[in-house]
């Protein structure tokens, strides 16, 4: 996902300086488009995240799910142990899966959004450092 995000960068930079070279208004008209996506992909990639009360929500129907299930194992007499310890772990599993990959600043997926800031204050005339 890193090089994804570095390649849409360098994608985004590249398009723009390469607008200076066509005509205008259709150069500016391109570059404004641009620095406006820049605008709204920072903004998406940290505002648009699944709310909290959804995890707390996934996270009880989970506890509930597994309660349930070793509950009907042990009342049935037919349960498994290596079933049931294989069926926590891909809940489990799905559960980190959706936290990661929804929150890639704090979860192991982590991905450093610095580079398309970097490019938004490019693209805005400010100093970078």
């Amino acid at each position: 996902m890193k090089i994804a995000l570095l390649e849409e960068v360098t994608n985004i930079r590249t398009t723009y300086l390469r607008a200076g070279l066509i005509d205008e208004p259709i150069s500016s008209d391109t570059k404004k488009l641009l620095v406006d996506y820049v605008d709204q992909r920072v903004t998406v990639a940290f505002e648009y995240c699944i709310p909290f009360a959804i995890f707390y929500v996934l996270y009880v129907i989970l506890f509930f799910s597994m309660f349930v299930l070793g509950y009907q194992f042990g009342i049935s007499g037919k349960g498994n142990f290596k079933i049931n310890v294989l069926m926590a772990i891909v809940f489990a599993v799905v559960m980190f899966l959706i936290t990661a990959l929804d929150r890639p600043e704090i979860g192991l997926a982590k991905i450093n959004q610095k580079p398309m800031n970097t490019l938004q204050n490019h693209l805005h005339g400010k100093q970078v450092r």
